[in-house]
């Protein structure tokens, strides 16, 4: 995916790319491609990246609970 041309185009918000490292215009980890990644790292990105757009979601108050609050947007 060329990330960094659908940022340009986005229109559901204004994205930023400068906190963010890109390897051949798409996302990266370690300096290496999303979906270039060992399995095993692949899979903990994508924990953490779950979890945190969970604490995201509580904080704005989807739920008061935090074990209630979906991550399905």
């Amino acid at each position: 995916m060329d990330f960094a041309a659908y940022v340009a185009k986005c229109q559901c918000g204004t994205l930023r790319l400068d906190q963010v490292k890109l390897c051949q215009d798409d996302l990266a980890v370690d300096d290496i491609r999303l979906d270039r990644l060992p399995q095993t790292t692949f899979r903990q990105t994508l924990s953490i990246v779950q979890e945190r757009h969970r604490a995201f979601n509580w904080l704005i108050g989807w739920e008061s609970v935090y074990s209630q609050v979906t991550i399905d947007t």
